[in-house]
């Protein structure tokens, strides 16, 4: 079994989700920086980089209650 990588992300007006990695997944790569002065960034900058042959799909909230996907706007803590 292999596992793959997706990002589902949310369109803030509309509701409507894309759907990214689908079918060969995506690899990730993130980048920790700290900066000095007040405007540095200070986080996390992640790179998704994937190879399909659509760029994305896209699903509402009724297809992913119905593909058993849930979707929570929880902030997540590492």
């Amino acid at each position: 079994m292999s596992e793959k990588t997706v990002a589902f992300v949310r369109e803030r007006n509309t509701d409507q989700y894309y759907f990214f990695g689908a079918i060969n997944g995506m690899t990730n790569n993130g980048v920790f920086s700290s900066g000095q002065a007040a405007a540095d960034l200070n986080g996390v900058t992640f790179t998704l980089t994937g190879q399909e042959r659509t760029p994305f799909k896209t699903m509402s909230v009724s297809q992913l209650s119905t593909t058993n996907i849930r979707i929570s706007a929880t902030q997540i803590n590492p």
